[in-house]
């Protein structure tokens, strides 16, 4: 058997010094492009919550509301469920940055209307969501929106939540530095707020309040430096509650006072369990109330970050914050634009130094005897 062996048999590739320039182009994009997709969440654009006020320095990591929070984000609040037929459909804002009512009501017409999908406003897409009907929070009852001081909220009735693909680590620095803020009611009643929904040796969770009338704010290892706890409920009114861990010292305001402070903080959470709105894991501990907004920081916001935020919801909201403690009387000056109604002069008097006093018309005047100056 005879095998040809000739030349022509062979078949030879050359490449040229520009296709070898041409490939290597490529694959150093595909490796960029793998690069990026590896680290996703970098992909989505950080939004400033500058509506709020907040500069770009106090980025949320997650930010749930049903009014615009910040003017660069451009997609809905929420999706909303109509019982009729159970057909969906994203509801936005209108011109004021105000949830669109007359859209919703013109979706939902005489019918329920319950959340499906709370859209994340942070710039991250961390949706909360819910596919079950009967855990949807309900914002339509019967064709009329649900208002809480005159603002739409999510009703939670005992059964409802929200599942966040936000994680406890991602809500945090370091596991252990955080801020939540929160415009919310509930009743006294074993519930939990926001929570990851691990056990007791790695969770955040926010038991606002407990059944025994006491709030619990858990960031760690509950038996062992991850909780600091006290008397504070949240059943009588809508109130604006902020939740800080910096390190291990921790603070819970409500309304702008500091109502817990403990600074007995000493372990970090770790968990990638995402965050349950209006449960403690889905399943259990479902809070009884409403909802207006609910944002994470994966940071200790400054006191001047923290301010601003709250006198902005407080506005928004009309929340009263309490007279400063320990003053009986304030001379006010003319109101300055500002959302906590700052004004231009603060002149200030303790009722004990209010001693030897007259008063004339408008005017407060000090006298001693001989009508001189004590020199207080």
């Amino acid at each position: 058997m005879a095998i040809n062996l000739s030349p022509t048999s062979v078949s030879r590739k050359y490449f040229s010094a520009s296709d070898t320039i041409t490939n290597f182009t490529r694959l150093f994009k595909l490796i960029l492009l793998v690069a990026l997709v590896a680290r996703s969440p970098f992909l989505f654009s950080q939004n400033t919550l500058d509506n709020l006020g907040l500069p770009a320095t106090a980025p949320a990591a997650a930010a749930y509301s049903l009014r615009q929070l910040s003017t660069s984000y451009t997609g809905p609040a929420i999706q909303v469920r109509r019982s009729s037929d159970n057909a969906t459909q994203n509801i936005g804002f209108n011109g004021a940055g105000d949830l669109d009512v007359a859209a919703l009501t013109a979706f939902v017409g005489s019918a329920d209307g319950f959340v499906s999908v709370w859209y994340d406003q942070s710039g991250f897409g961390r949706n909360a969501t819910q596919a079950t009907s009967g855990q949807q929070p309900r914002i339509v009852l019967a064709g009329v929106v649900e208002f809480q001081n005159n603002k739409p909220t999510l009703v939670f009735s005992g059964g409802q939540n929200l599942l966040s693909t936000l994680t406890a680590a991602q809500a945090t620095t370091g596991g252990n530095i955080t801020t939540t803020s929160a415009v919310f009611r509930n009743a006294t009643q074993n519930s939990s707020l926001f929570s990851s929904g691990d056990g007791g040796g790695n969770r955040y969770n926010i038991h606002a309040p407990w059944g025994d009338g006491n709030t619990y704010f858990d960031i760690g290892n509950i038996g062992s430096g991850g909780r600091i706890s006290g008397s504070v409920q949240w059943n009588s009114t809508y109130s604006i509650g902020s939740f800080q861990r910096n390190g291990s010292q921790g603070n819970v305001w409500r309304n702008s006072v500091n109502v817990i402070s403990a600074n007995t903080f000493s372990t970090n959470v770790t968990s990638t369990s995402g965050m349950w709105i209006g449960s403690f894991n889905g399943s259990s501990f479902f809070i009884t109330g409403s909802v207006g907004e609910i944002i994470a920081f994966p940071s200790a916001l400054s006191t001047a970050d923290r301010t601003i935020l709250e006198c902005n919801q407080s506005s928004y909201y009309t929340i009263s914050f309490a007279a400063p403690q320990g003053i009986e009387l304030v001379a006010s000056g003319t109101a300055a634009a500002s959302a906590c109604n700052f004004v231009e002069e603060d002149v200030v008097w303790r009722l004990v130094d209010l001693v030897n006093n007259a008063a004339s018309g408008n005017n407060l005047i000090k006298i001693q005897g001989g009508n001189n100056w004590n020199g207080g």
